[in-house]
């Protein structure tokens, strides 16, 4: 899903959250950058892929490029749920770890809904995907 609609909905969420239960403006802030900057796997990713570190080359990847153009999946690190595990783990030692988690949440929901819509799969696991491309090598390069 676009980043942009990541803004929008993220944000029309997280201020509906927040002045429903009543949080403070920086942890709305902490859960809505959380919620968005989770993308920049995408872009470590391009530049991994690409060998390339334009911003603006990434975003045009990935809204001109039509999908499946290479075959082969990626693996978009952020949104794996061991990257979630271990997320939760930082939260016992510190709560804004918490509300980092729960604006990955909302952004994991968000492009649940978004695969739905697309008929797109991803993978969010990385031991699925290792095993996965251990099972097919040519899809997983």
């Amino acid at each position: 899903m676009l980043i942009s609609k990541h803004i929008v909905i993220s944000g029309i969420f997280v201020l509906l959250f927040s002045i429903l239960v009543n949080l403070p403006i920086l942890i709305s802030l902490v859960i809505f950058l959380s919620s968005v900057l989770i993308d920049f796997d995408h872009y470590l990713f391009f530049v991994w892929r690409k060998r390339d570190i334009s911003l603006r080359n990434a975003y045009k990847y990935y809204i001109e490029a039509p999908k499946g153009k290479e075959g082969k999946p990626g693996m978009m690190i952020f949104h794996t749920a061991e990257f979630f595990i271990f997320v939760l783990f930082l939260s016992f030692a510190n709560t804004l770890f918490l509300f980092v988690l729960m604006g990955m949440v909302i952004h994991i929901i968000i492009d649940i809904f978004g695969m739905i819509l697309d008929e797109d799969q991803r993978i969010f696991s990385f031991t699925l995907y290792m095993i996965r491309s251990l099972v097919h090598p040519e899809r997983y390069k």
